[in-house]
């Protein structure tokens, strides 16, 4: 019947757009950041400058309610900081908003 086909399509597009969303948020308000993972899931992986602590950004981000996990804690050795950034269930205008918090929180 093609209602199986019409909501990945539709699936697909949703997501596609929110990947958009969230690549041109980090590139707008993440300076000096790198993305990882586009092609692929409902994830990025931002790659951090090396002065910066992933661990204290995700826990100062979850005090401003934006859910982010540190790099480091997938990790079994040490590494250069990183963040998993999800954008699969949210919403385009809540997805550039996070960003837009984890930048002034890399900032500051």
């Amino acid at each position: 019947s093609g209602v199986l086909e019409r909501q990945l399509r539709s699936l697909r597009l949703r997501h596609r757009q929110r990947r958009d969303a969230a690549v041109a948020a980090i590139t707008e308000h993440l300076p000096g950041c790198t993305i990882e993972g586009i092609a692929a899931g409902l994830h990025l992986l931002v790659r951090l400058p090396k002065h910066l602590d992933d661990a204290d950004i995700a826990a100062r981000a979850r005090q401003v309610g934006v859910s982010v996990h540190p790099l480091s804690e997938h990790r079994f050795a040490a590494g250069p900081p990183g963040l998993v950034v999800g954008y699969g269930p949210h919403p385009i205008p809540r997805l550039q908003q996070a960003i837009e918090a984890l930048g002034a929180i890399i900032r500051s």
